[in-house]
C-alpha cells in the first residue's frame, strides 16, 4: 500500500490501465480466433468479413500502442497467408485494398529493378495499376 497520496493515485491509475489493456488484448485474441474459425469452416463470405474485422482490430491495437508495428505486420501477414491458402484467391481478387496493394506493387517493381520517378503521384499510381493489371493478365493466361 502506498503512503504518499500521488503514489496511491498512480497505483490506482496503473491498475485501471492494466485492466483496459487486458480487455483490449482479449478482444484482439477473440477476433483472431473468430477469423481462424471462419477460415477453418470454409465459408468464404464469413472469412472475408472476419478478415477485415481482424485486421481492423489489429491496426487499432497497434495504434494504441498495445502491439509494436512489426508485431502487427507479422500478425496481418500470417492471417493473410492463412486466408489465401484455403481459398486460392486469384491475384485480381485480393482482400488487400487501396494503398496496401499499391505499396506491394511498388515493392514488386523495385525488386524487378524498375525505377519509378517520384515526380507525380498520379503518374506513379497509374504506372503501378498498369503493372498490377499486367501481372493479373499474365497469371490468367
Amino acid at each position: 500500500m502506498a503512503n504518499i497520496k500521488s503514489s496511491a493515485k498512480r497505483d490506482e491509475k496503473s491498475k485501471q490501465l492494466r485492466a483496459k489493456n487486458r480487455a483490449d488484448k482479449t478482444e484482439l485474441k477473440t477476433m483472431m480466433k473468430k477469423f481462424d474459425a471462419a477460415v477453418a469452416e470454409g465459408n468464404r463470405e464469413t472469412a472475408v468479413s472476419a478478415y477485415k474485422v481482424a485486421v481492423k482490430t489489429v491496426d487499432r491495437a497497434a495504434g494504441k500502442g498495445l502491439l509494436h508495428k512489426n508485431n502487427r505486420n507479422g500478425i496481418i501477414g500470417s492471417a493473410r497467408g492463412r486466408f489465401r491458402v484455403p481459398f486460392a484467391l486469384p491475384s485480381n481478387e485480393s482482400p488487400i485494398q487501396g494503398s496496401h496493394l499499391i505499396l506491394l506493387a511498388f515493392i514488386a517493381l523495385s525488386l524487378r529493378g524498375e525505377k519509378l520517378r517520384l515526380v507525380d503521384a498520379r503518374t506513379r499510381k497509374a504506372r503501378l495499376m498498369e503493372f498490377l493489371t499486367r501481372q493479373s493478365c499474365a497469371k490468367n493466361e
